[in-house]
């Protein structure tokens, strides 16, 4: 419906309640004519309004939003201030909407909806890029969206905008995938419109591709492997014990994929809980890497299974690399510090600090405690980024005893296979680990048979950063 003027006011709101009164309302438009209901002066030019079909989709009644969960769309009751749109309608007024997907940058990439604006939820900046693409009391209306049905981001990020004043908000709950296959000629996949709808990865092509903790922690295990953990820094809450663990953001994953610097290695991913790896595929088939796994449902399956650490309880420690991020101050934010062999850091304003032997928890609270000297009530966030502190010694009938650099906890056997396992003249059930606890030195029996045949797997114990293992 093309117009010429119209103010922002409760129009909308108002046609909403009476289908005949909009029928008016568009009748009396066209014979211009503007009407106005108690709203503002401020006169806005519009180039096109989703009509009243569009404005009427809203998930506020409790009756609606049931039903729209037993179809298929758990979000819209959860979120029922929200106003929704559906595949068939977005595709009708495609032309005249403001179309955002709030994913990554690497999802935004792989795939999405032509002529989209790719504004990140969760950002600083989200809504001030909102405000670049139309103003709050804009009338052409924005649509968000997102990766699937059960995907919150669209709607976070409608909620978001209404809160922050934004007018004439919408979401698209339908996801990427189901407009891609509805639509091709008006998607991009991988650079590529019309989308080939052959490259498209199926459920069980990703499938394959999925193991469980047990199995991805038995292959990290092998010292040609490549383990890497693609989490966002804020997403690191607990550490996975899991070998040779690297993190490596995704954005920059998908650099290294580009430029080969993984191939030839077999490649481990893991993510927060299994959803961000289904887009790292399309840039691993797109350059043709064939050895890899994913680890299904990512660190939530280590911490379902038990094998996984608080970041919070993690003990900093020499050579560790921190990032330390202070809130809207980036002049005192590092995004890469390492812990000195002293144990220290330095930082702007507070200088040298000690960071070893201090939890994350704990460095924040204290970073935040001097800065206040300079920074009303200042955030501070501490997070592991690399752990090269842990360290431990294996010693005697081993193939190749040493000293051993990790990146997460790992138990005695874990460590054992490490250095290549048994010779023949070991005695695996007269293992001894060596703990120094402050001034003093325990010895922990560990008695090889007992942990293979279940009596006694607790002496399977999880190494502390240097302990040494002698096996006679």
């Amino acid at each position: 419906m093309q117009v010429e003027t119209r103010y922002v006011c409760l129009i909308n709101e108002y046609m909403e309640k009476s289908i005949m009164f909009n029928k008016a309302i568009i009748l009396i438009a066209t014979g211009f004519m503007i009407l106005t209901f108690g709203c503002s002066k401020k006169v806005v030019k519009s180039e096109g309004v989703i009509g009243g079909e569009i404005s009427v989709k809203q998930a506020s009644e409790s009756s609606e939003s049931k039903v729209s969960a037993e179809e298929g769309f758990p979000l819209r009751e959860k979120f029922n201030k929200v106003k929704y749109i559906d595949i068939k309608a977005l595709n009708r007024e495609y032309e005249k909407t403001i179309i955002v997907d709030v994913r990554s940058k690497i999802e935004f990439d792989a795939i999405h909806i032509n002529k989209a604006f790719h504004i990140p939820v969760g950002t600083n900046l989200f809504i001030k890029n909102l405000e670049k693409v139309r103003e709050k009391s804009g009338s052409i209306p924005i649509v968000f969206y997102c990766n699937g049905r059960t995907c919150a981001k669209s709607y976070e990020a409608a909620e978001y905008a209404m809160e922050s004043g934004f007018l004439n908000v919408y979401t698209y709950d339908g996801g990427v995938s189901e407009w891609v296959n509805a639509y091709p000629a008006k998607a991009t996949l991988m650079g590529k419109t019309p989308v080939p709808l052959k490259k498209l990865i199926t459920h069980e092509m990703l499938a394959k591709r999925k193991i469980n903790f047990a199995e991805f922690k038995k292959k990290a295990e092998n010292p040609h492997a490549i383990v890497v953990d693609v989490r966002e820094p804020f997403q690191r809450k607990s550490i996975p014990q899991i070998p040779q663990l690297r993190n490596i953001p995704s954005d920059r994953l998908v650099e290294m994929i580009a430029e080969g610097e993984l191939k030839g290695n077999q490649l481990l991913i893991l993510d927060a809980v299994g959803k961000q790896i289904e887009w790292i595929q399309y840039y691993l088939a797109q350059h043709q890497y064939t050895n890899y796994y994913f680890l299904e449902k990512g660190v939530l399956s280590a911490e379902e299974a038990g094998r996984a650490i608080s970041a919070d309880e993690y003990v900093i420690g020499s050579e560790d690399v921190l990032e330390i991020l202070v809130w809207r101050n980036e002049m005192l934010s590092r995004p890469r510090i390492v812990v000195r062999p002293d144990g220290k850091i330095s930082l702007p304003l507070i200088g040298e600090i000690p960071a070893a032997g201090f939890t994350a928890l704990q460095l924040k609270e204290e970073i935040e405690k001097r800065l206040k000297e300079y920074q009303e009530l200042p955030t501070v966030t501490v997070i592991v980024s690399e752990i090269n502190s842990y360290y431990i010694y294996i010693l005697g009938e081993v193939r190749s005893p040493g000293r051993y650099q990790l990146k997460s906890n790992i138990s005695v056997l874990q460590a054992v296979t490490l250095a290549g396992g048994f010779t023949n003249w070991a005695s695996p059930n007269s293992m001894v680990v060596l703990r120094r606890n402050g001034e003093k030195e325990e010895k922990i029996k560990v008695r090889y048979k007992k942990i293979i045949s279940g009596s006694r797997s607790e002496e399977n114990i999880v190494l502390k950063p240097g302990d040494t293992i002698i096996i006679p």
